[in-house]
């Protein structure tokens, strides 16, 4: 009698790893804003400032591959999602507490450490879903912690307040660090009552279906990524990280470049800022939609082709603006809609995961899962020390000419590499 395995992640644990990627979208845009506000208080410096927001990506590049590891070899899951949610209390704790600059530094590195978690939870997500439903999973995940980073600013904005507890004085700089330790902390206790086993194993009897349904069960809705007798070679792998790389290097320089180009170039005001990225969300909302309801019909290997175009005409934008820096009009600040929309690729990440489970060893799903967080925030690490080197118009150039050459690079590779993520 022929059996399939069919498997299946459990609701609860989706809808729990959805809210957990929308709080992490979020604490970015609660902590950024009010960021300078809180270092300068403090005595800080710019310098320093910088220190302090690359430091949660740093830590996360970090944890990532490490726990993913343990987690692989030892299990503990829920354990490790626990412990994690512990560093993420404490981390906000000790950013809000205004006695040194070294406590703001202290935080964002336990708090960015914790989110090794995440890459543990992708890997489950991996083992207990299919190959078809696997890239719809992955990119409603992702739009959630980009919705998490459209309500971050304006949920920001509103839960600011003054207080003193006992001496500890709370303000406009630390009150987010505040919110955001009661939010995780509420996380926390939810985590409790995580199930010990985050999916399940169904065997079928593929005698009691029919022929059409059993040809679609064995190539769509079972695990047939952990049947492959041979597995990608390991550049396949790296092409994967490779773009992952790209897709969050790119967009950091977006989100760092477009407020100087719009107010020392195109001289528009605080406001128009705003509403150029409250758009770019929005459009970014759009697009995980789009991708979400057309995965049936488009592959990750067609999406990630939709990304590379994207990418192109963002960089030609910003092109466009390197060569005429010195002769650009108040109409030209259009073309900063385009470059954002299209610069801004967030589904990159939830593409490339997908992918890398198709082509690695399902046994080490935590550690791959992990090491693709560790190199989105290595492009995020990357994307913030490179931005602050490029505001002329040689430097432009050079910078465009190098990203071209990236994604020429990316784009190459990928395409050699397509049979083998197909086999």
């Amino acid at each position: 009698m022929k059996m399939t395995r069919l498997t299946t992640m459990k609701p609860w644990v989706l809808i729990f790893l959805a809210i957990r990627n929308f709080l992490d979208g979020a604490e970015e845009y609660f902590i950024t804003p009010t960021a300078w506000y809180y270092i300068k208080s403090l005595g800080g410096s710019q310098k320093f400032l910088g220190m302090v927001l690359s430091i949660y990506g740093g830590a996360a590049v970090v944890a990532g591959p490490i726990l993913g590891k343990f987690a692989d070899k030892f299990g503990y899951i829920k354990f490790i999602v626990i412990f994690c949610y512990v560093l993420k209390v404490t981390g906000n704790i000790i950013y809000s507490i205004p006695v040194s600059l070294y406590c703001p530094l202290i935080g964002r590195t336990l708090s960015g450490f914790s989110i090794g978690s995440t890459g543990i939870l992708y890997g489950q997500l991996v083992l207990y879903t299919s190959d078809r439903s696997r890239p719809k999973a992955f990119i409603f995940i992702n739009g959630m912690y980009c919705l998490g980073t459209v309500c971050g600013p304006a949920l920001s904005s509103l839960l600011v307040f003054d207080a003193n507890v006992f001496g500890w004085k709370i303000g406009p700089g630390n009150s987010p660090g505040v919110i955001l330790a009661i939010i995780w902390s509420i996380s926390l206790v939810v985590s409790f009552w995580l199930p010990k086993e985050f999916g399940t194993n169904i065997e079928l009897d593929k005698t009691i279906v029919s022929l059409e349904e059993d040809s679609t069960s064995s190539s769509d809705d079972s695990d047939s990524y952990r049947r492959h007798s041979k597995l990608p070679p390991k550049h396949t792998i790296f092409c994967v990280f490779y773009v992952i790389f790209l897709g969050q290097f790119f967009p950091t320089i977006v989100t760092f470049y477009t407020p100087l180009l719009a107010q020392e170039r195109f001289h528009l005001q605080f406001l128009d800022v705003k509403l150029l990225f409250l758009a770019s969300s929005i459009l970014s909302l759009v697009l995980f939609l789009t991708l979400y309801l057309a995965t049936g019909c488009f592959n990750e290997l067609k999406q990630a082709c939709l990304a590379f175009v994207m990418q192109i005409i963002a960089i030609s934008l910003l092109l466009y603006i390197a060569v005429y820096w010195g002769e650009v009009y108040w109409y030209d600040s259009y073309l900063l809609i385009p470059y954002i929309g299209f610069g801004l690729q967030n589904f990159i990440f939830a593409i490339g995961c997908s992918l890398l489970a198709r082509i690695t060893d399902p046994t080490m799903a935590g550690f791959y899962q992990g090491s693709s967080f560790s190199v989105d925030h290595l492009g995020f690490v990357f994307g913030r020390i490179v931005s602050g080197f490029i505001f002329t118009r040689t430097s432009l150039l050079l910078y465009c000419f190098g990203l071209s050459l990236m994604w020429l690079t990316g784009t190459i590779w990928f395409s050699l590499e397509y049979n083998h993520i197909l086999s």
